[in-house]
Formats: C-alpha cells, structure tokens, sequence
C-alpha cells in the first residue's frame, strides 16, 4: 500500500477509521513516510510511532533521509552505504552527511 503525507498520520491516528488495522500487532515497513511531511508534522509521526510502540504490538523499519526521524529515541540505525550492514550511531550518520556531497 502506498500512503503519501499527511494521510499516513490520519492512518495511524486514533481518530481515524484506518487506525484499527494499523494498530495490531505487526511489523511495519515504511519507505519515506517523511517525503511530504513538513518539520512539525513529522514531529507528531514520531509521536504516533512511540505511542504504537509503547503498546508492545509494533515494530517498524523506516527507510528515511530525514534527521528529525534518524533522531527517534533508542532507534536502531543501519546504513546501506557499505558491503556489510552495520549498525552506527546517529552522530556518525549525521556528521557524515553533513560532510558529503
């Protein structure tokens, strides 16, 4: 399913209708959800994810390029930009960027 915006906070939302299959237990891929997403609201998606996370029934890998999203608190980080799939921390990840072309 593809969801652009700000209908991915309306979906995980409690208000909305769509929250109720959201909200089982899963693991939940999400590619960009940030792509349309000004720098507030992707402050309240973090909330939403920390709020379905703090059910025990969630998990999430997001692929991302925002440093609002990377900065989620106890996130695990992996980076694709090496052979291997390390783990790293976010001031590495944000230090190397900032540096990069």
């Amino acid at each position: 399913m593809e969801i652009r915006g700000d209908t991915i906070l309306n979906l995980l939302s409690s208000s909305s209708a769509g929250a109720l299959w959201v909200r089982r237990r899963g693991i939940y891929l999400l590619d960009e959800p940030e792509a349309a997403l000004s720098p507030v609201r992707q402050i309240a998606f973090l909330r939403l994810l920390w709020q379905m996370e703090q059910t025990g029934n969630a998990q999430f890998i997001i692929a991302t390029h925002s440093p609002i999203l990377l900065a989620y608190l106890g996130a695990t980080i992996y980076t694709l930009d090496y052979p291997l799939i390390p783990a790293i921390p976010l001031n590495l990840l944000i230090s190397k960027s900032a540096t990069s072309g």
